[in-house]
């Protein structure tokens, strides 16, 4: 996560005014399950971490691979919505 994002998550966490987040990391489907698993989960812990280190309560981060994918089929514009990490406010 580049410098400026993280600055930006930050701000995001610390004025959400939530109890907690789940955040859930999700892939393309260009590799390997298995790769893409760990993929999603680094993904995941990546944003967890700046959470954490914004005094958020973490309460799940998860990677999904490319089991729940956002668009259908391999253009560009599909690959890139399916690579991301959501993130959800538990109030």
């Amino acid at each position: 996560i580049s410098e400026s994002k993280k600055t930006e998550l930050t701000n995001f966490f610390q004025s959400a005014n939530a109890f907690g987040f789940l955040i859930y990391g999700h892939t393309d489907a260009r590799a390997s399950d298995e790769y893409n698993m760990k993929l999603s989960q680094r993904r995941a812990n990546a944003v967890a971490i700046v959470a954490q280190g914004a005094g958020s309560n973490v309460v799940d981060a998860k990677g999904f691979g490319e089991r729940q994918p956002r668009a259908q089929g391999n253009s560009a514009a599909a690959l890139q919505q399916n690579r991301r990490v959501e993130i959800y406010c538990v109030r």
